[in-house]
């Protein structure tokens, strides 16, 4: 009898500490929390804070000007003589710079600055309407949950210094317009 005894303990003793294993298991599973953004994406009123934030600095540096100074500064080679990175990892120069620094990277945020602008391959008649994408900054392929702004900068002929090193040509001449950018900051 008294080894039966001793199997009933086993038994008993291996029931247990299958109990408090479990139930150790079970508290641990308990206790991570798992956010919206656990998986790496951004919720939906990140994304719409952060687009909010994009928009509000391409109009702010287009209404001091800074943006379209910043258009003006490429060149057929692109920006910093760079066409397919622009001034990446850096920061673009001057106020434009500072204010993306200061809004995104700061923050743990990376961005890409796109500008495309606009031009014809007939300039007789106006026809065939090309782009030409050129990066002011390029840091990277964007994530899924990328948001994107873009602004419209209008350069006037008088603008352009040197027409031959500009990326585009003339897209409306005997107009006073150059031609038109689309400037889109992509901000992951």
């Amino acid at each position: 009898m008294h080894e039966d005894d001793r199997g009933q303990a086993f038994t008993l003793e291996g029931f247990i500490g299958s109990m408090l294993i479990l139930t150790a298991v079970l508290f641990a599973l308990q206790s991570v929390i798992i956010t919206p953004t656990t998986s790496g994406t951004v919720d939906r009123d990140v994304q719409s804070g952060i687009e909010r934030e994009a928009e509000d600095v391409l109009a702010q540096q287009r209404n001091k000007g800074t943006l379209k100074e910043q258009v003006l500064n490429v060149s057929e080679d692109g920006y910093n003589g760079e066409p397919s990175t622009g001034y990446a990892p850096s920061n673009p120069p001057g106020d434009f710079g500072e204010t993306l620094n200061g809004t995104f990277s700061r923050r743990g945020r990376v961005y890409n600055v796109i500008v495309e602008f606009r031009s014809v391959s007939n300039k007789t008649t106006n026809t065939g309407v090309n782009s030409a994408v050129k990066n002011m900054v390029y840091r990277g392929v964007p994530s899924d949950s990328a948001v994107v702004a873009s602004e419209t900068v209008t350069i006037y002929d008088d603008e352009v210094s040197n027409p031959d090193d500009f990326p585009v040509p003339d897209t409306a001449p005997g107009s006073p317009v150059y031609t038109v950018a689309e400037v889109r900051l992509v901000v992951w």
